[in-house]
Protein backbone atom coordinates (compact mmCIF):
# COMPACT_ATOMS: atom_id res chain seq x y z
CA UNK A 1 0.00 0.00 0.00
CA UNK A 2 1.28 3.23 -0.74
CA UNK A 3 -0.17 6.11 1.10
CA UNK A 4 1.26 9.37 0.92
CA UNK A 5 -0.30 13.13 1.52
CA UNK A 6 0.96 15.87 -0.65
CA UNK A 7 0.37 19.43 0.81
CA UNK A 8 0.08 22.46 -1.69
CA UNK A 9 0.06 25.49 -1.38
CA UNK A 10 -17.40 27.94 9.43
CA UNK A 11 -19.52 29.32 9.80
CA UNK A 12 -20.56 32.13 11.45
CA UNK A 13 -23.23 33.34 9.13
CA UNK A 14 -27.31 33.21 9.18
CA UNK A 15 -28.76 31.06 6.67
CA UNK A 16 -32.12 31.80 5.51
CA UNK A 17 -34.92 29.02 6.30
CA UNK A 18 -36.02 27.15 3.59
CA UNK A 19 -38.85 24.29 3.39
CA UNK A 20 -37.99 20.47 4.86
CA UNK A 21 -36.80 18.09 2.33
CA UNK A 22 -34.22 15.33 1.62
CA UNK A 23 -32.38 15.83 -1.79
CA UNK A 24 -31.48 11.93 -2.66
CA UNK A 25 -29.46 10.67 -5.77
CA UNK A 26 -32.47 10.81 -8.11
CA UNK A 27 -33.71 14.29 -6.97
CA UNK A 28 -30.66 16.68 -7.49
CA UNK A 29 -31.16 19.31 -9.92
CA UNK A 30 -29.10 19.52 -13.32
CA UNK A 31 -27.48 15.95 -13.31
CA UNK A 32 -29.48 14.23 -15.52
CA UNK A 33 -26.91 11.46 -15.78
CA UNK A 34 -27.38 10.04 -12.03
CA UNK A 35 -29.55 7.23 -11.47
CA UNK A 36 -30.82 6.00 -8.34
CA UNK A 37 -28.50 2.76 -7.10
CA UNK A 38 -26.20 3.21 -9.70
CA UNK A 39 -23.54 1.19 -10.98
CA UNK A 40 -19.98 2.37 -11.69
CA UNK A 41 -17.58 0.16 -13.27
CA UNK A 42 -13.82 0.66 -13.60
CA UNK A 43 -10.57 -1.25 -14.76
CA UNK A 44 -8.62 -2.35 -11.34
CA UNK A 45 -5.81 -3.81 -12.02
CA UNK A 46 -6.96 -6.72 -14.60
CA UNK A 47 -10.18 -7.43 -12.63
CA UNK A 48 -13.24 -5.87 -13.57
CA UNK A 49 -14.75 -4.00 -10.64
CA UNK A 50 -18.00 -2.40 -9.84
CA UNK A 51 -19.05 0.54 -7.51
CA UNK A 52 -22.68 0.29 -5.90
CA UNK A 53 -23.40 4.33 -5.26
CA UNK A 54 -25.45 6.45 -2.64
CA UNK A 55 -25.93 9.69 -2.00
CA UNK A 56 -28.22 11.89 0.74
CA UNK A 57 -28.40 15.40 1.53
CA UNK A 58 -30.48 17.04 4.38
CA UNK A 59 -30.76 20.53 4.84
CA UNK A 60 -29.99 21.94 8.28
CA UNK A 61 -32.60 23.50 10.52
CA UNK A 62 -32.05 26.94 13.05
CA UNK A 63 -32.57 27.03 16.66
CA UNK A 64 -36.19 28.04 15.96
CA UNK A 65 -36.84 24.61 14.24
CA UNK A 66 -36.87 26.05 11.18
CA UNK A 67 -35.55 24.24 7.94
CA UNK A 68 -32.26 26.59 6.22
CA UNK A 69 -31.21 26.67 2.74
CA UNK A 70 -29.45 23.37 1.69
CA UNK A 71 -25.88 24.56 0.97
CA UNK A 72 -24.51 21.52 0.36
CA UNK A 73 -23.95 20.07 -3.41
CA UNK A 74 -23.12 16.98 -3.59
CA UNK A 75 -20.50 15.88 -7.02
CA UNK A 76 -21.35 13.05 -8.71
CA UNK A 77 -19.59 12.66 -12.00
CA UNK A 78 -19.09 9.15 -13.16
CA UNK A 79 -17.80 8.77 -16.38
CA UNK A 80 -14.72 10.72 -15.01
CA UNK A 81 -14.65 8.67 -11.68
CA UNK A 82 -15.06 12.14 -9.87
CA UNK A 83 -17.03 11.91 -6.69
CA UNK A 84 -17.29 14.55 -3.73
CA UNK A 85 -19.11 16.99 -1.66
CA UNK A 86 -18.72 20.78 -1.66
CA UNK A 87 -20.29 22.59 1.59
CA UNK A 88 -21.26 26.33 1.12
CA UNK A 89 -21.47 29.02 3.65
CA UNK A 90 -22.32 32.96 3.32
CA UNK A 91 -25.45 34.26 2.03
CA UNK A 92 -24.95 32.73 -0.92
CA UNK A 93 -23.33 29.39 0.03
CA UNK A 94 -25.75 27.42 -2.13
CA UNK A 95 -24.56 29.40 -5.00
CA UNK A 96 -20.71 29.14 -4.58
CA UNK A 97 -21.59 25.16 -4.00
CA UNK A 98 -23.62 24.68 -6.83
CA UNK A 99 -21.24 26.99 -8.97
CA UNK A 100 -18.22 24.51 -8.02
CA UNK A 101 -20.45 21.33 -8.39
CA UNK A 102 -20.92 22.56 -12.34
CA UNK A 103 -17.51 24.24 -12.96
CA UNK A 104 -14.74 21.65 -11.22
CA UNK A 105 -15.60 18.46 -13.46
CA UNK A 106 -15.45 20.51 -16.56
CA UNK A 107 -11.90 21.53 -15.82
CA UNK A 108 -11.15 17.96 -14.27
CA UNK A 109 -12.19 16.38 -18.06
CA UNK A 110 -9.70 18.61 -19.70
CA UNK A 111 -6.87 16.34 -18.45
CA UNK A 112 -6.35 13.36 -16.48
CA UNK A 113 -2.93 12.57 -17.29
CA UNK A 114 -1.47 14.00 -13.86
CA UNK A 115 -4.34 13.37 -11.66
CA UNK A 116 -2.76 15.18 -8.98
CA UNK A 117 -1.82 18.32 -10.64
CA UNK A 118 -5.21 18.54 -12.24
CA UNK A 119 -6.59 18.57 -9.27
CA UNK A 120 -4.87 21.30 -7.93
CA UNK A 121 -4.86 23.35 -11.07
CA UNK A 122 -8.79 22.24 -11.87
CA UNK A 123 -9.62 23.67 -8.21
CA UNK A 124 -7.48 26.79 -8.38
CA UNK A 125 -8.74 27.50 -11.62
CA UNK A 126 -12.54 27.08 -10.72
CA UNK A 127 -12.27 29.34 -7.81
CA UNK A 128 -10.63 32.05 -9.98
CA UNK A 129 -13.64 31.52 -12.11
CA UNK A 130 -15.72 31.97 -9.30
CA UNK A 131 -14.66 34.84 -7.63
CA UNK A 132 -13.20 36.89 -10.71
CA UNK A 133 -15.97 35.53 -13.50
CA UNK A 134 -19.09 35.02 -12.23
CA UNK A 135 -22.16 36.87 -11.20
CA UNK A 136 -22.00 35.96 -7.77
CA UNK A 137 -20.90 37.89 -4.44
CA UNK A 138 -18.33 36.08 -2.75
CA UNK A 139 -16.64 38.96 -0.32
CA UNK A 140 -18.60 37.19 2.61
CA UNK A 141 -19.76 33.70 0.81
CA UNK A 142 -17.49 30.44 0.21
CA UNK A 143 -17.20 26.49 0.05
CA UNK A 144 -15.39 23.75 1.36
CA UNK A 145 -14.61 21.03 -1.30
CA UNK A 146 -13.75 17.20 -0.43
CA UNK A 147 -13.09 15.31 -4.11
CA UNK A 148 -11.77 12.07 -5.14
CA UNK A 149 -10.41 10.72 -8.54
CA UNK A 150 -10.30 7.34 -9.22
CA UNK A 151 -7.71 5.99 -12.16
CA UNK A 152 -6.86 2.26 -12.65
CA UNK A 153 -6.06 1.30 -8.48
CA UNK A 154 -5.14 4.60 -7.90
CA UNK A 155 -7.30 7.54 -5.70
CA UNK A 156 -6.31 10.95 -5.52
CA UNK A 157 -8.56 13.08 -2.97
CA UNK A 158 -8.43 16.60 -2.93
CA UNK A 159 -9.44 18.55 0.26
CA UNK A 160 -10.08 22.04 0.80
CA UNK A 161 -11.23 23.02 4.50
CA UNK A 162 -13.46 20.40 7.02
CA UNK A 163 -15.24 17.93 4.98
CA UNK A 164 -13.84 14.57 5.18
CA UNK A 165 -13.18 11.72 2.97
CA UNK A 166 -12.66 7.99 4.71
CA UNK A 167 -12.11 4.75 3.74
CA UNK A 168 -12.94 1.26 5.25
CA UNK A 169 -10.47 -1.01 4.98
CA UNK A 170 -11.83 -4.96 5.87
CA UNK A 171 -8.77 -7.39 7.35
CA UNK A 172 -9.99 -10.90 7.52
CA UNK A 173 -13.06 -10.01 10.03
CA UNK A 174 -11.98 -6.42 11.22
CA UNK A 175 -12.25 -3.51 9.65
CA UNK A 176 -9.97 -0.43 9.51
CA UNK A 177 -10.26 3.41 9.46
CA UNK A 178 -8.49 5.23 7.09
CA UNK A 179 -8.41 9.39 7.10
CA UNK A 180 -7.79 10.54 3.64
CA UNK A 181 -8.12 14.17 4.69
CA UNK A 182 -7.42 16.10 7.46
CA UNK A 183 -9.21 18.82 8.25
CA UNK A 184 -8.12 21.75 7.66
CA UNK A 185 -8.90 24.32 10.63
CA UNK A 186 -7.89 26.96 13.01
CA UNK A 187 -6.88 24.40 15.87
CA UNK A 188 -3.98 22.76 13.62
CA UNK A 189 -0.95 23.92 14.25
CA UNK A 190 0.24 23.99 10.90
CA UNK A 191 -2.54 25.89 9.24
CA UNK A 192 -2.99 28.10 12.41
CA UNK A 193 0.97 29.35 11.62
CA UNK A 194 0.29 30.08 8.20
CA UNK A 195 -2.64 32.10 8.92
CA UNK A 196 -0.90 34.15 11.60
CA UNK A 197 1.91 34.38 9.00
CA UNK A 198 -0.27 35.44 6.66
CA UNK A 199 -1.68 38.30 8.86
CA UNK A 200 -4.61 36.89 10.01
CA UNK A 201 -6.06 36.37 13.45
CA UNK A 202 -7.35 33.10 15.12
CA UNK A 203 -9.67 33.68 17.88
CA UNK A 204 -13.14 32.03 18.95
CA UNK A 205 -16.17 33.96 19.23
CA UNK A 206 -16.89 35.80 22.70
CA UNK A 207 -20.10 35.89 24.54
CA UNK A 208 -21.57 39.21 26.42
CA UNK A 209 -19.40 38.48 29.37
CA UNK A 210 -16.03 38.13 27.40
CA UNK A 211 -16.13 34.18 27.17
CA UNK A 212 -14.92 32.10 24.46
CA UNK A 213 -17.92 30.70 22.34
CA UNK A 214 -17.71 27.67 20.39
CA UNK A 215 -14.71 26.61 18.02
CA UNK A 216 -11.69 28.70 16.57
CA UNK A 217 -12.06 30.71 13.73
CA UNK A 218 -10.08 32.88 10.87
CA UNK A 219 -10.57 36.76 11.31
CA UNK A 220 -9.07 39.73 9.67
CA UNK A 221 -6.21 41.19 12.15
CA UNK A 222 -8.20 44.47 12.78
CA UNK A 223 -12.10 43.15 12.04
CA UNK A 224 -14.19 41.13 13.07
CA UNK A 225 -14.87 39.28 9.77
CA UNK A 226 -15.25 36.70 8.46
CA UNK A 227 -15.33 34.42 11.27
CA UNK A 228 -14.56 31.28 9.33
CA UNK A 229 -14.25 27.65 11.27
CA UNK A 230 -11.97 26.59 8.47
CA UNK A 231 -8.39 27.81 6.92
CA UNK A 232 -8.98 27.10 3.73
CA UNK A 233 -11.73 27.41 1.64
CA UNK A 234 -13.11 28.16 -2.14
CA UNK A 235 -14.32 31.94 -2.76
CA UNK A 236 -13.99 33.64 0.24
CA UNK A 237 -12.71 37.02 -0.91
CA UNK A 238 -12.53 38.35 2.64
CA UNK A 239 -11.41 35.58 4.19
CA UNK A 240 -8.63 35.20 1.53
CA UNK A 241 -6.96 38.23 3.27
CA UNK A 242 -6.63 36.56 6.73
CA UNK A 243 -4.63 33.87 4.88
CA UNK A 244 -7.45 31.40 3.68
CA UNK A 245 -6.56 29.52 0.53
CA UNK A 246 -7.85 27.62 -1.95
CA UNK A 247 -5.11 25.64 -2.45
CA UNK A 248 -5.82 21.82 -1.71
CA UNK A 249 -4.14 18.91 -0.08
CA UNK A 250 -4.12 16.00 -1.97
CA UNK A 251 -4.06 12.70 -0.60
CA UNK A 252 -2.88 9.61 -2.94
CA UNK A 253 -3.98 6.21 -2.30
CA UNK A 254 -2.97 2.90 -4.14
CA UNK A 255 -6.25 0.71 -3.84
CA UNK A 256 -6.12 -3.09 -3.07
CA UNK A 257 -9.10 -5.54 -3.03
CA UNK A 258 -9.26 -5.04 0.84
CA UNK A 259 -10.63 -1.79 0.22
CA UNK A 260 -13.98 -1.77 0.84
CA UNK A 261 -15.86 1.62 1.03
CA UNK A 262 -15.41 5.55 0.31
CA UNK A 263 -17.41 8.10 2.01
CA UNK A 264 -17.48 11.70 1.46
CA UNK A 265 -19.08 13.87 3.65
CA UNK A 266 -19.33 17.40 4.69
CA UNK A 267 -19.24 18.29 8.37
CA UNK A 268 -22.62 17.68 9.48
CA UNK A 269 -21.55 13.92 9.63
CA UNK A 270 -18.34 14.91 11.31
CA UNK A 271 -19.39 17.88 14.02
CA UNK A 272 -20.47 15.01 16.18
CA UNK A 273 -19.41 11.37 14.48
CA UNK A 274 -16.07 10.38 14.50
CA UNK A 275 -14.51 8.57 11.01
CA UNK A 276 -14.57 4.99 13.18
CA UNK A 277 -18.22 5.38 14.17
CA UNK A 278 -19.26 6.16 10.51
CA UNK A 279 -17.21 3.17 9.23
CA UNK A 280 -18.94 1.08 11.46
CA UNK A 281 -22.37 1.66 10.30
CA UNK A 282 -21.28 1.21 7.05
CA UNK A 283 -19.19 -2.26 7.33
CA UNK A 284 -22.20 -3.10 8.97
CA UNK A 285 -24.48 -2.38 5.94
CA UNK A 286 -21.93 -3.43 3.67
CA UNK A 287 -21.95 -7.20 5.44
CA UNK A 288 -25.30 -7.45 5.52
CA UNK A 289 -25.49 -6.56 1.78
CA UNK A 290 -27.46 -3.79 2.41
CA UNK A 291 -27.23 -1.21 -0.73
CA UNK A 292 -24.80 2.15 -0.90
CA UNK A 293 -28.16 3.63 -1.17
CA UNK A 294 -29.39 2.69 2.00
CA UNK A 295 -26.28 2.94 4.20
CA UNK A 296 -26.13 6.47 2.76
CA UNK A 297 -29.56 6.64 4.61
CA UNK A 298 -28.49 5.18 7.83
CA UNK A 299 -25.76 6.95 8.17
CA UNK A 300 -27.60 10.22 7.56
CA UNK A 301 -29.97 9.44 10.87
CA UNK A 302 -27.29 8.74 12.87
CA UNK A 303 -25.85 12.26 12.59
CA UNK A 304 -29.42 13.34 12.88
CA UNK A 305 -29.57 11.79 16.06
CA UNK A 306 -26.04 12.74 17.25
CA UNK A 307 -27.24 16.48 16.20
CA UNK A 308 -30.59 16.11 18.40
CA UNK A 309 -28.39 15.08 21.70
CA UNK A 310 -25.71 17.94 21.56
CA UNK A 311 -27.43 21.15 19.95
CA UNK A 312 -30.81 23.11 19.06
CA UNK A 313 -29.88 23.56 15.30
CA UNK A 314 -28.53 21.33 12.68
CA UNK A 315 -26.32 21.86 10.11
CA UNK A 316 -26.75 20.71 6.47
CA UNK A 317 -25.68 16.83 5.84
CA UNK A 318 -24.19 15.01 3.22
CA UNK A 319 -22.78 12.16 2.31
CA UNK A 320 -21.56 9.95 -1.20
CA UNK A 321 -21.02 6.66 -0.26
CA UNK A 322 -18.91 4.21 -2.69
CA UNK A 323 -18.51 0.32 -2.47
CA UNK A 324 -15.61 -0.75 -4.22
Amino acid sequence: MNHRIYFGYKKSYIETPKRYQYQSIDKLPKLPSIQSDVKQSWKFGHKEQSTNLGVLSLPGQLMSGKQKINQDAIIVEKRLNFYGVADGHGVNGERVSGFIRITLPKYIEQSLLEPKETLINSILQTNNELVNNSKIETVMAGSTLCCGLIKLNRLYIANVGDSRCVLAKQIGNSWQTIELTKDQKPSREDEARRILKAGGRIAAQQDIYGNQVGPLRVWLKTLNAPGLAMTRAIGDRIGAQAGVIATPEITEYELTNEDKILVFASDGIWDFLSSQEVVSILSQCYGKNISAELAAQKLLNLAVDAWKRNSLARDDITCVVLYL
